[in-house]
């Protein structure tokens, strides 16, 4: 498997077993899953060089790609271009929405998180593990 970048272009190309090929199975599937590509302009793929028509699914800042039913042999090659990257969010609305599922009773929240989602970089209030990590996590993200 190959993986090149140029600009708003992903090339991703799956070479073909070769060999010998008697204890793989006949045909097989691949769902393809881009984690940081939200959208692409245009997706074409091919296998052994014959353009096939696939059609992509968006989901969650995703894109997921199912190609079935291929020779294990068949060499697979996806280019996207025109790709749109899943950028994060505002380090403040993803803190803000952590910490209202933090289950605790909304004026002792307001006056503990308060505070500190004026100015998320002040030291976090709490040590509590279950949500320090995931909040030390969201505002480490570049």
């Amino acid at each position: 498997m190959t993986l090149r970048e140029a600009g708003t272009t992903v090339q991703f190309t799956i070479d073909g077993a070769k060999g010998d090929l008697a204890s793989l199975p006949e045909r097989r599937s691949y769902t393809l899953i881009f984690d940081d590509v939200s959208k692409v302009q245009t997706l074409m793929v091919k296998v052994d060089g014959r353009t096939k028509t696939i059609h992509p699914v968006y989901q969650n800042g995703k894109t997921i790609i199912q190609i079935e039913n291929l020779r294990c042999s068949a060499k697979v090659e996806v280019v996207m271009t025109g790709v749109i990257v899943r950028e994060n969010r505002d380090k403040t609305q993803m803190v803000t929405e952590l910490l209202s599922k933090y289950q605790m009773d909304t004026i002792p929240k307001r006056a503990l998180f308060g505070s500190f989602l004026k100015n998320i970089y002040k030291p976090f209030p709490v040590r509590d593990d279950a949500m320090y990590g995931p909040v030390k996590e969201i505002l480490q993200m570049k």
